[in-house]
């Protein structure tokens, strides 16, 4: 599944929503398991990408799928609902 595209892997320009669906594809794949293996015997080293159902930070250690939010938000994504409305802007931006 992920063979010739590995742009939907990558973490970098790619958001939250993206990150899980690559992790729901890779559940599905029937190479997990060989993706695994690779990662634990050290043949494969991951970094800022996702593989064998997991994301990686740039330093290449496995981010806990509870923190996944907070590490998006760390990289400089914010989280759909901290984001302001356009009416808020507006409303903001009426009353300047």
């Amino acid at each position: 599944m992920c063979t010739g595209k590995p742009q939907a892997w990558e973490l970098k320009g790619q958001n939250l929503a993206a990150w899980k669906r690559a992790m729901a594809s890779c559940s599905k794949c029937p190479l997990l398991g060989q993706c695994r293996e690779s990662i634990r015997q050290g043949k494969v080293l991951p970094a800022d990408q996702v593989m064998a159902e997991t994301v990686y930070d740039c330093n290449g250690r496995p981010v806990a799928g509870h923190g996944l939010r907070a590490y998006a938000v760390n990289r400089g994504r914010t989280p759909r609902a901290f984001h302001a409305s356009n009416a808020t802007l507006l409303r903001e931006g009426a009353a300047a």
